[in-house]
């Protein structure tokens, strides 16, 4: 686990967990490219309309998933590209905030078009929420 500072509103100090089905986008120098994505992520309320690719690929998520009480988004606008053989994969990184009896729980996952990708996970534990 990573301890992050957070520049969002949910968390001064939270754990980031990078997950092990994730590790071919967020290994070695593809690490710090995901955070940078990650850390530059326009959070907004979940209602309302979005985009259609962010839209569909966030709702997808957050059904396939089964989060709950989901409030706000983030979607980064812009693409991430990453080695595929001899060719670039162009991903859109999202992120899902939801929440759990024991705290809040920020989801960030990878859009590559074929398929959504869980790259890592934060946990503010109930405890530690004022708002």
């Amino acid at each position: 686990m990573t301890k992050i500072k957070s520049k969002t509103s949910i968390a001064a100090l939270c754990e980031r967990t990078w997950t092990h089905i994730g590790s071919a986008y967020t290994s070695g120098d593809d690490r710090g490219r995901a955070e940078r994505a990650i850390m530059g992520l326009r959070w907004q309320s979940a209602g309302g309309s979005h985009p259609a690719m962010p839209g569909m690929g966030i709702s997808a998520a957050i059904e396939q998933l089964r989060l709950p009480k989901v409030d706000e988004i983030a979607y980064n606008g812009g693409y991430i590209q990453y080695p595929d053989g001899g060719e670039t994969c162009h991903g859109s990184i999202y992120g899902i905030q939801c929440h759990y009896s024991n705290g809040r729980v920020r989801v960030y996952v990878l859009d590559i078009g074929s398929e959504i990708i869980v790259l890592a996970t934060e946990l503010r534990k109930a405890d530690e929420v004022t708002a």
